[in-house]
């Protein structure tokens, strides 16, 4: 790939940068934090997420909903 090569984004990576705000917004944490974890691979000059990144991010987000679920049970 030269200088002058151009990627764009592919529909799923840009699904993958929306959860990540979400995410950023529901734990108030800076999005800019999230985003620098965001691993692309390169294919037909179309970034897409990586593998690992969706199966990291399916992961961090059901443990926060496991983990807002049992804070709401104790609150009840």
């Amino acid at each position: 790939m030269s200088n002058n090569d151009t990627i764009t984004l592919g529909d799923p990576t840009i699904a993958e940068i929306a959860r990540l705000l979400q995410l950023a917004i529901l734990s108030g944490t800076d999005v800019t934090d999230h985003l620098r974890t965001l691993k692309l691979v390169v294919e037909d000059s179309i970034a897409y997420p990586h593998p690992d990144f969706v199966e990291h991010l399916e992961a961090t987000i059901n443990r926060m909903a496991q983990e807002a679920a049992q804070l709401s049970v104790e609150l009840t």
